[in-house]
């Protein structure tokens, strides 16, 4: 079994990897214990290690924040990835890095998806620095799979379901506008750990950039309702245009990837996103409710304590 170093081990992926890779050394680190764009400190931990495969799960996430700190992001998500890139080059270690969708601008019809051949063109600061990390992993003449997956989802962390869930909760009876012309494939994280397991595993996975994500696609009220639907939780959302409802950072209209990389070695076993989304939550629903009851009651005693 081979060595693995995950960055970001405690995130919504990288938690998930943690599971899906025993049977395998592990070693996890996160923003707590190592800053990724400190190469001389990381250096010595993928060293005193030496693993064969290091997977970058940590990234700066905040799209709509980044737009007014791309400073911050691009340190994490252009400059880290770099720093990763240089030491595997130098170790030998294979480089795992996982991307995004926001590389392109989303302007295309749907339901043509972006395939690995496409150009990227993103049109927010959190794509132009996530392209930027791919073309610094690229750069640094290390063996790499760069991963881009999109709307991502799973059992750590806050993430859009999760948010749907806390709401309704709060109040089933109250009208959501959720959007409904901007078209994606929600992904859940243990599909794409399982995934980057059967790449790990495989005899030889080349250099290249490969899209991961879940088959199929939907609208974010496509996404919601169905989720509130396998939850059995009662819900009132009505579908919304993108203009109803701005955000600081762009929204691709079409997020749509297709997986065509991963077909062609025939390693493609995210599977479809409806199947992926009952999985979830047949292996989740207790622990996801249970965290938003307790979310909902914190949020309930905060404002009774500052009343």
């Amino acid at each position: 079994m081979s060595g693995i170093l995950i960055t970001g081990c405690r995130g919504q992926l990288g938690s998930d990897c943690m599971r899906a890779l025993r049977g395998h050394e592990l070693h996890g680190i996160d923003a707590d214990s190592a800053d990724i764009t400190d190469e001389k400190s990381l250096r010595k931990i993928i060293e005193d290690f030496s693993p064969e495969i290091v997977l970058n799960c940590a990234a700066y996430t905040a799209v709509d924040k980044a737009e007014s700190d791309e400073e911050a992001a691009w340190r994490v998500n252009a400059e880290g990835p770099g720093v990763l890139g240089r030491i595997c080059a130098h170790t030998g270690a294979f480089l795992f890095h996982i991307s995004t969708d926001y590389v392109f601008d989303g302007s295309r019809s749907v339901p043509v998806p972006w395939t690995e051949e496409d150009v990227p063109s993103p049109a927010t600061a959190y794509g132009r620095t996530k392209l930027a990390g791919e073309r610094s992993v690229i750069e640094s003449g290390c063996h790499f799979a760069i991963l881009r997956t999109a709307w991502l989802y799973g059992r750590n962390g806050s993430n859009f379901p999760k948010t749907m869930l806390r709401l309704a909760l709060e109040d089933h009876s109250k009208p959501r506008k959720i959007v409904n012309d901007q078209t994606g494939c929600p992904t859940a994280s243990h599909r794409l750990a399982g995934q980057i397991r059967t790449m790990i595993d495989a005899p030889h996975i080349p250099n290249g950039i490969y899209h991961t994500v879940c088959g199929g696609y939907t609208t974010w009220f496509g996404f919601a309702s169905r989720f509130l639907e396998l939850m059995n939780i009662d819900h009132c959302l009505e579908p919304c245009s993108t203009e109803e409802y701005p955000t600081q950072a762009k929204r691709p209209k079409n997020s749509i990837l297709k997986n065509t990389a991963l077909e062609k070695i025939g390693l493609n076993v995210m599977g479809d996103w409806d199947d992926a989304l009952n999985e979830f939550v047949s292996l989740n629903r207790d622990f996801i409710l249970n965290e938003a009851e307790k979310k909902i009651e914190e949020k309930k005693q905060n404002k009774s304590g500052t009343a």
